[in-house]
């Protein structure tokens, strides 16, 4: 389900994102929440009481919480610079810090020929907080496409004319990328507490362990693939793709008809 926490032209506030969580775990039955938001705190242990309240309640009925870091490029464990609900200390949040790929390669020495191993370098997004204590855990921050409209407040079907793919990034879009990995594996197992569900997230088997984060530390250092988290579970090999062609389409402007 989707709630909306922000009226006309307003900033959410504390209270009524509390209340969306409060209803999401209440009358929604949610199983995984996304809180792609951030509030400034200089002490989150003791400020915002009632949006820290209302996500230990969801935890309490089985809820997981995935929280961006936010966007201020720094370390939200540092004493002041703490941003809720990232930085509150609940067993069921999951902070989620944002990567991008950089041109060329990333590489380590083998340990054993001293030869360089090279693979893709993904790093932090220079803008994406991070933390080895409040941040888990990392995911695609940067260039992430979606459908859009051009028309405030209205929804227009494809081919209308203002149907658009636009891409942006930051925490708020690799938050929901954690949601969605979630998602799956608790599909896969409705009844897994969230205890288990979190800790096979940021298993460390079930990631993709980037170096580029050495300087920028999470929980992991590692990335989230669904693949990894739920191939065990899926034996049927996918059908046949018939046609990739991209013809005709842009980054900026597509329309899928």
């Amino acid at each position: 389900m989707t709630l909306k926490i922000n009226v006309s032209a307003e900033s959410p506030t504390v209270a009524k994102t509390a209340q969306a969580i409060d209803y999401a775990a209440f009358q929604g039955r949610a199983h995984i929440i996304n809180a792609s938001f951030v509030f400034p705190c200089p002490n989150p242990t003791a400020c915002h009481q009632t949006l820290k309240d209302a996500i230990k309640n969801a935890g309490d009925r089985e809820i997981l919480v995935v929280a961006g870091a936010g966007n201020n490029d720094r370390n939200v464990d540092l004493p002041g610079q703490g941003l809720p609900p990232v930085s509150f200390t609940l067993p069921n949040i999951i902070g989620v810090a944002g990567a991008a790929r950089v041109l060329g390669t990333c590489g380590e020495p083998d340990p054993n020929t001293e030869a360089l191993t090279q693979f893709p370098c993904e790093v932090k997004t220079s803008d994406s907080n991070w933390g080895g204590v409040s941040v888990d855990v990392v995911a695609p921050g940067n260039d992430v496409c979606t459908n859009t409209t051009t028309l405030a407040g209205s929804w227009q079907p494809c081919c209308s004319g203002n149907y658009s793919l636009d891409c942006f990034g930051g925490t708020s879009s690799a938050a929901p990328m954690v949601v969605g990995v979630a998602a799956l594996a608790k599909a896969r197992h409705p009844d897994i507490p969230f205890q288990l569900l979190k800790a096979q997230l940021l298993d460390v088997n079930n990631l993709d362990l980037l170096p580029g984060f050495v300087g920028h530390p999470t929980v992991t250092n590692g990335r989230v693939n669904a693949f990894k988290l739920i191939s065990d579970d899926d034996m049927t090999a996918p059908t046949a793709i018939a046609d990739l062609r991209t013809a005709n389409r842009t980054l900026t402007s597509i329309c899928g008809c």
